[in-house]
Formats: C-alpha cells, structure tokens, sequence
C-alpha cells in the first residue's frame, strides 16, 4: 500500500507499532524467513479516531499532492483490516 517507502524506514514504522502495541508481530522458522504482522484489540480500538483523521485529511488536502491510494475507502480498510468487524 505505500509503493515508495524504503526497507529501512517501513521497518522502522513497524517496529514503532509493535511497541505501541498497536501491531503483533509473528516470525515463522523458514526458509526464506518469513513475518506476518495483524492488528491487536488496542490497534482496533484507535481504527475510529484514525478514520476520523484519515476522513479530516481526505477533506482538506492541504499538502498539495494527489493519494495513490484513498485509506479511507472501505474496500481498503477490509483488506487491511479483515477482522475489524
């Protein structure tokens, strides 16, 4: 969903949410190495407060530039979240 995030800093953000506790993180023994993030009960607790962000910011576009992708559209949200339900 963020086609130009580096390696480097798309871990970063992953690491900040998993010591949030907003995201989980499971690392299979494979080969080649293998992780699966999913959201906890507290990073479905904040989905309400973010869709109001992510609705304020898709409203008032103030930095000037086209999305690639609207996060806002439900369709995007059951792929992120499949079990926000």
């Amino acid at each position: 969903m963020i086609p130009d995030i580096t390696h480097k800093i798309l871990t970063k953000q992953l690491r900040e949410l998993e010591e949030d506790n907003l995201i989980e993180r499971k690392v299979y023994a494979e080969i080649p190495p293998k992780v699966e993030y999913s959201i906890t009960d507290n990073g479905k607790e904040i989905i309400p407060v973010l869709d109001m962000m992510c609705d304020w910011a898709f409203k008032n576009n103030l930095f000037g530039y086209s999305l690639k992708y609207n996060l806002c559209e439900e369709s995007l949200k059951d792929i992120i979240f499949p079990d926000n339900n």
